[in-house]
């Protein structure tokens, strides 16, 4: 306990010493900036089915006239990945500039440095987010969590999912049940503003592929005067870099153009389009953080601000949808006293089985006694398809399925669709961005029975389910997951309720 407890100091004084040097972003904005508002109409659309969101992913890139900005954490090169990718270098050759950016610590592991290069080819502007090694152990927590996708400055998509082809089911083996929206207004501008500043950031950099390994090249030389061994490993990192080389220009290359799975996700959104809400918002906020680094500071955590104030403001109910859960103390406080003050709060959540991230479920596991005493509602997806819901195949159908969305409703009157967990990362590290419109029931409802449709795909957690030991959940509740996850969990249990400050 004091050594976590020492720990945490540490990192708060290091977090605390690296942003008190800070002065501004990489546009002279302050935080009203990222916190907008508008009382005009604003168009929206939640789409919350993977194929909906792909669909009109692709629709908005085929339409862009002028520009098209899209930022993400992930990009899995995938068939997903590269639908996307191929039309975006389409609308370039159309003349359109189109501006990537990805988040260095996962994301350059599917669109990585090799296949930039070749965008690059294309007049497509990559760059990536906070290269900063590891070993720069606070800094490299910096990173840009948030998803969008904006053309012409007047439509955009925002919200929880990634790309990749778990994010809009097409995978086999597990898939995100998750939410974005598409609105169209005078609010797109905020957007266009928001990732103007992280693209125009320090921390957003170019990078450049490794070059060809020579024979020439020290690391070869030094070896002791073309030894064997020197020769093996330049042979090996030539073999390397060509399969690199040669992966990223068959992947970008348009004679590999899917176009029947181009044919299929236009079919089956026409399929899933009559559960999609459409409506008008007259009341609606964008709300954005600032990318933490050394040029942000303090100023960086707008969004968690506006989410605090809207639990605080709330009278009726809460509802919220977050893949994890494991709050700081702020948080902790905040929703216990709307507890307290008799405000009905849900959350809808993984568990083990559901769950792409055991150490998460390690630690929330060790808290669920504790909120549950409180009067919290809490719901664990089941990981299986949502009742009703087709997808392409009876692969993607039976494979282990996880909620991935962030959003909440408020006084069964207000929502949030974003990007922002509950937990320590989107706190404190991780800029993120959400789209909150108020005083509109219809909408607030629409989202509310999506909610609880998923809430209806899940358990609700009971006292009753939770052994006599509060750090662990019953046998029951994870019976479907197999014995090397269960390991896992074990010896994930102890480092995350000690580290669960940084997950």
């Amino acid at each position: 306990m004091i050594l976590g407890k020492l720990t945490k100091l540490l990192l708060t004084y290091t977090i605390a010493t690296s942003v008190c040097y800070a002065e501004n972003a990489g546009l002279h904005l302050s935080d009203s900036d990222f916190d907008v508002h508008s009382n005009n109409p604003q168009e929206v659309m939640i789409l919350n089915d993977g194929y909906s969101a792909l669909e009109k992913r692709l629709e908005l890139i085929e339409k862009a006239k002028s520009t098209i900005d899209l930022e993400t954490f992930i990009w899995h090169a995938d068939k997903t990945g590269q639908i996307l990718l191929h039309a975006l270098i389409k609308k370039a050759r159309e003349g359109v500039k189109v501006r990537l950016l990805i988040d260095k610590f996962v994301g350059a592991k599917g669109i990585n440095f090799f296949i930039a290069h070749e965008l690059r080819k294309e007049n497509i502007e990559v760059k990536y987010y906070n290269p900063t090694p590891l070993y720069r152990v606070v800094e490299a927590q910096w990173r840009n969590h948030k998803k969008s996708l904006t053309i012409d400055k007047k439509e955009t998509i925002i919200g929880g999912r990634n790309i990749g082809d778990e994010y809009f089911d097409f995978s086999h083996v597990y898939n995100f049940v998750d939410r974005d929206i598409w609105f169209k207004g005078d609010l797109v501008e905020a957007v266009a503003l928001s990732f103007e500043s992280i693209w125009t950031s320090k921390e957003s950099v170019s990078v450049e592929r490794d070059k060809e390994p020579s024979k020439k090249d020290l690391i070869y030389m030094r070896n002791s005067r073309g030894s064997s061994r020197a020769l093996l490993q330049y042979l090996d990192d030539s073999r390397v870099w060509d399969q690199s080389v040669h992966f990223a220009k068959d992947f970008v290359s348009l004679e590999n153009e899917k176009y029947n799975l181009r044919d299929e996700v236009r079919h089956i959104a026409l399929m899933q389009a009559p559960n999609q809400y459409y409506g008008v918002c007259s009341s609606a906020s964008f709300v954005s953080d600032r990318p933490i680094s050394h040029e942000t500071g303090k100023t960086a955590r707008v969004l968690k601000k506006e989410i605090y104030k809207r639990i605080n403001n709330s009278r009726d109910s809460i509802h919220i949808e977050s893949p994890y859960f494991i709050v700081n103390n702020e948080t902790e406080e905040i929703l216990k006293d709307a507890l307290k003050r008799g405000v009905r709060t849900s959350l809808l959540t993984n568990y083990l089985y559901s769950t792409d991230a055991i150490y998460v479920s390690a630690a929330f596991n060790s808290i669920a006694r504790d909120w549950l005493s409180s009067g919290l509602d809490i719901y664990l997806y089941s990981g299986d398809t949502q009742t009703g819901y087709e997808t392409i195949n009876s692969d993607v159908q039976s494979s282990r399925w996880g909620t991935h969305a962030k959003s909440a409703v408020f006084d069964d009157n207000s929502i949030m669709i974003g990007s922002f967990n509950f937990d320590p990362r989107s706190y404190n590290f991780s800029a993120e961005l959400a789209f909150f419109c108020d005083g509109d029931e219809n909408l607030a409802k629409a989202l509310q029975e999506d909610i609880n449709q998923r809430h209806r795909d899940s358990t609700l957690l009971q006292k009753s389910d939770l052994t006599n030991n509060p750090d662990h959940i019953d046998e029951s509740l994870y019976s479907r997951v197999g014995l090397g996850k269960k390991i896992l969990y074990y010896l994930f249990k102890g480092p995350s309720n000690l580290f669960d400050f940084i997950l």
